[in-house]
């Protein structure tokens, strides 16, 4: 039957003093290591699973790029080709909506006249594109229509 006594854990805090035993606590984890350090170490034939020829070459360590002032290099904006596009406009509310604009567009080259129309055209898809600023884009637009801003024409 097993030794239960108090001073067969040392770590519980069994019995201290007296018996040799019970004056090193790590007698036995002592002794179990000098026994493994007297066994021969096993030959590589013990284990042929490990052996050199089954693992490939460790791979080159990789020079690790960049430095801070790379860190801190101003982004790139991401490309704009991968955004989403918006779905064609529905046509639940039925075709009024779309006559509506095609009105809308009718009287501005009514208002404007063909040259203006086209360089009112160009200048939205200049502005769509990003290569034209806000500010810039309402001033030039403003400018094709007859009395600028406050053009009822130019609200519409």
């Amino acid at each position: 039957s097993p030794n239960l006594a108090g001073d067969n854990f040392p770590s519980l805090g069994g019995a201290r003093g007296g018996g040799s035993a019970s004056s090193n606590p790590y007698a036995a984890a002592n002794a179990h290591a000098k026994k493994l350090r007297g066994a021969a170490a096993p030959s590589p034939s013990a284990f042929p699973s490990l052996s050199s020829s089954n693992f490939p070459a460790p791979p080159a360590a990789a020079k690790k790029k960049g430095s801070v002032s790379s860190a801190f290099a101003p982004k790139k904006p991401p490309p704009m080709d991968n955004v989403l596009q918006f779905p064609p406009p529905s046509t639940s509310k039925g075709s009024s909506d779309i006559k509506e604009g095609l009105n809308t567009v009718e009287s501005l080259k009514q208002e404007l006249g063909s040259a203006n129309y086209k360089k009112l055209k160009s200048l939205t898809k200049a502005f769509a594109s990003g290569s034209k600023e806000p500010e810039r884009y309402v001033d030039e637009a403003a400018s094709l229509f007859d009395r600028g801003v406050t053009d009822k024409a130019f609200w519409e």
